[in-house]
């Protein structure tokens, strides 16, 4: 299921060939995030290793793993809406064993900072992790 979900995305960031639309893209994606709990930010949820500021909460219910995230940063809650739209209320093995690709096929992986990249890793790592991945990116 995360693969179809990956591929609806680049099929949405594929309509835009200039970059400057892409990230206007993202910055109307940080919108659709559900909002975050304010009492699930707190210090234990701050993300570490960002530039930005982000909070991620996980839960599982069911046998599925649920995300609460969010972040400063309008860029970065684009990239963590995409991230929310792949993994939560998916299985807990389905998580553990997502193969996350369309960064690079939609050129995220080049057109981000390196360090930006390396949160966002950072992040989708956590989350499998959670979910019992034993094989992070």
């Amino acid at each position: 299921m995360t693969e179809e979900k990956q591929f609806a995305i680049i099929e949405e960031l594929s309509a835009f060939e200039d970059w400057t639309d892409r990230y206007t893209y993202l910055i109307a994606c940080a919108a659709e995030l559900p909002p975050m709990p304010e009492e699930h930010k707190t210090k234990e949820t701050l993300f570490p290793g960002c530039a930005s500021k982000v909070w991620l909460f996980l839960s599982r219910r069911d046998g599925r793993i649920f995300l609460e995230c969010d972040s400063d940063s309008l860029i970065v809650k684009g990239l963590l809406s995409l991230y929310y739209r792949i993994f939560n209320g998916e299985t807990a093995e389905s998580v553990a064993g997502a193969r996350l690709f369309f960064e690079k096929e939609t050129g995220l992986a080049e057109h981000l900072p390196p360090d930006r990249l390396n949160g966002m890793a950072a992040f989708a790592n956590e989350v499998r992790r959670f979910a019992g991945a034993t094989e992070l990116f």
